[in-house]
């Protein structure tokens, strides 16, 4: 997907590879995994600010995840989903509505890069 074929109402957040404590195969210490939720949330909460997203008023958002990880290794993308709870929440307080509003589409796999990379894209349904 390129930049040229996503439409007007869309915005765009780049996000890091989300740690490997919030990876649901990981079985981390459960302070170690909440510290990195919060940090997760927090970061897509604030880089969706950043992006100065406006606060949107849709019953339905669909919620494209473009996934750039960090090595070339086949990955479950449902892991990778809920690995990326997080940052769905954390955008969702940005722009005030309830996660619950976000429609997932199917992932789309980008090249890997180093550090990896996780690229939402938000439309208004």
């Amino acid at each position: 997907m390129t930049q040229e074929s996503i439409s007007a109402a869309a915005w765009r957040i780049d996000l890091p590879w989300p740690a490997k404590a919030l990876h649901p195969n990981e079985r981390p210490h459960y302070m170690a995994k909440a510290r990195a939720t919060k940090a997760a949330r927090l970061a897509a909460s604030t880089m969706a600010k950043d992006a100065k997203l406006p606060q949107i008023d849709a019953a339905a958002v669909k919620v494209t995840c473009i996934f750039s990880p960090p090595i070339k290794r086949n990955r479950d993308a449902d892991n990778l989903l809920a690995a990326c709870k997080a940052y769905f929440d954390g955008i969702a307080d940005a722009i005030g509505i309830n996660d619950s509003c976000f429609q997932h589409q199917a992932p789309v796999w980008g090249i890997p890069r180093k550090g990896g990379n996780v690229c939402i894209l938000l439309e208004a349904a």
